[in-house]
């Protein structure tokens, strides 16, 4: 018997307390459909060109902790001025590194070392393809991390070339980019114009570019970090206890199917893992020594933020889920995805037919609940035992989703939702089956509020969470700060004399040379090549890494 995959519907999805950061609001289910095709077109015309951009935007060093002045063009594999980016400014020995395209290098040649340890040009380009690639995810998974990107491209002056947009927007009209339908059958099924369509295209890939400056002007700066924790974690004793997770690790699936078609050998995917678990265990430790969030300093922060925690005239709502995913969202699949996954043989018109089968037989189960619900069966109970919302019934929580500010722009489940509930009154049930991209819901409103202040309850929580957050960040960073001044790093002969040569420059012409299947890889993602990784990126967890 087919069931749906069990959605995790979690409040932010479908409710906000005093926050503007619930989702694209103008995106909506659309935004899931252009995913792939909007990540795809920017790996393509983003990357392609390197041109000067300067910023002002006030960054904070994972090394010092300080705020400094980032300008986008300086990295090691961005063109722009002849000055190290600032997360490696206080290491004045890689000065050499300015000015220089490491991507150029050959796979083979040894960028630095660590305290002894190599870092290789081939684990650079590695690194930068996943690293590509986990952007790809995070913006598939977490479609509110573009607005986040497109704040930080405005304040660091990255924009889109008038030829960068030319080529997203043709390729975006393609056919081909259109699931083969015409440009008007595409944007009538999902309720857009070509403007709004136009604008999504334009903005996912200026997120996408804005990602990609701030990956190549950190990532040399974290695989130096990534030696400087090894070494210390070795020292600490890490060892033994990160390779006893590792044993329990290969014995899951989710290994055993990666390994099956990872590029990396299966002693380099065991040394990753573990060293990955070592580094998790030294910053556990190292934070265990920041400070606690206090209820006074609680306090203190709630005061002085006091100001902005006002909520307008707001809803709390309780629902029982059914699960009929509508849409691939991220590790959640549709009803036909996971049909054609078990069922491969079936015909178009037979998964179709199919779909409709299981739809049906789900709505049916979302009247029922809310029929007993209307009758006055506990509602709490009900949700308890029969929703959907896998973490909900865990938790035991009647379904409860907090509060939804009614003057706050919602995206189009929720304002399917709001739009049922109506002026329901508190403590009533919606009188009807609410159909999302999730499944169906059974809604109760439990209490209505009018516009007033946050109280102390309700936030103390995630105050607490903030406050401890930036302490542990504080810790990390005060101990990376001191241990990189200390650390033995410095860049090795050959590349000091390929340097010399002029031949890795940012503006010269790549050298003639036989390229890896890695070199290849980071090739590919400047010339759009990288389409399945795009594709792909929206439904696949990111895999783990193999170190050189």
């Amino acid at each position: 018997m087919f069931t749906p995959n069990q959605p995790k519907v979690s409040t932010e999805e479908i409710s906000t307390v005093n926050s503007s950061s619930n989702g694209i609001n103008k995106s909506g289910s659309a935004l899931t459909v252009l995913l792939a095709l909007t990540l795809t077109l920017a790996t393509a015309g983003c990357q392609s060109e390197k041109k000067p951009e300067t910023s002002s935007l006030g960054t904070t060093s994972p090394q010092t902790g300080a705020t400094q002045s980032t300008t986008a063009s300086t990295t090691s594999g961005a063109a722009g001025s002849q000055e190290l980016p600032p997360v490696l400014s206080d290491l004045p020995q890689l000065k050499p590194l300015a000015g220089v395209n490491l991507v150029k290098l050959p796979d083979t040649m040894i960028i630095c070392t660590v305290n002894g340890n190599p870092v290789t040009v081939s684990r650079f380009k590695r690194e930068y393809q996943s690293a590509i690639i986990s952007l790809q995810t995070m913006l598939s998974m977490q479609p509110e991390k573009m607005g986040q990107l497109l704040m930080q491209a405005k304040q660091m002056g990255v924009a889109l070339t008038p030829e960068e947009k030319k080529k997203m927007i043709e390729s975006a009209h393609s056919a081909q980019a259109l699931e083969g339908k015409p440009l008007a059958t595409f944007l009538k099924e999902r309720h857009m114009t070509e403007a709004q369509f136009n604008e999504q295209v334009l903005e996912l890939g200026l997120a996408f570019k804005c990602g990609t400056k701030v990956i190549e002007s950190q990532l040399l700066s974290e695989l130096i970090n990534r030696e400087i924790a090894l070494k210390e974690a070795h020292k600490a004793g890490f060892y033994q206890k990160a390779a006893n997770s590792y044993v329990q690790i290969k014995e899951s699936k989710k290994f055993k199917d990666y390994v099956s078609t990872a590029r990396e050998t299966p002693d380099q995917i065991r040394e990753e893992i573990i060293s990955s678990q070592m580094i998790k265990m030294l910053l556990d430790s190292i934070a265990k020594s920041a400070p606690t969030a206090s209820d006074k300093v609680v306090k203190e922060q709630f005061e002085a933020n006091k100001a902005q925690l006002k909520h307008g005239e707001r809803v709390r709502l309780s629902h029982i889920v059914v699960a009929a995913p509508a849409v691939d969202a991220g590790p959640l699949k549709s009803v036909r995805t996971q049909l054609h996954e078990q069922q491969p043989q079936l015909t178009a018109k037979e998964l179709d037919d199919e779909v409709k089968v299981i739809k049906q037989s789900q709505y049916n189960k979302a009247k029922d609940y809310l029929t007993q619900a209307l009758k006055g069966a506990d509602f709490k109970t009900l949700a308890d035992n029969y929703t959907e919302d896998e973490p909900a019934r865990m938790a035991k929580n009647g379904g409860d989703l907090g509060f939804v500010d009614l003057s706050t722009e919602n995206g189009p489940d929720k304002l399917k939702i709001m739009a049922a509930v109506g002026k329901v009154k508190a403590g009533q049930v919606v009188p009807e089956v609410v159909e999302t991209n999730f499944g169906y819901h059974v809604i109760k409103v439990t209490e209505r509020q009018a516009a007033g202040d946050i109280p102390l309850a309700e936030v103390k929580k995630p105050l607490e969470e903030m406050i401890s957050a930036k302490n542990k960040e504080k810790a990390e960073i005060d101990w990376m700060a001191q241990h990189r001044k200390s650390a033995d790093i410095k860049l090795t002969d050959e590349f000091n004399k390929a340097v010399a040569s002029g031949a890795y420059s940012l503006t010269a012409a790549a050298p003639t040379e036989t390229k890896t299947s890695e070199t290849k890889s980071a090739a590919d993602s400047k010339t759009g090549t990288a389409a399945p990784l795009a594709k792909s990126a929206a439904s696949t967890e990111k895999a783990p890494k193999a170190q050189n």
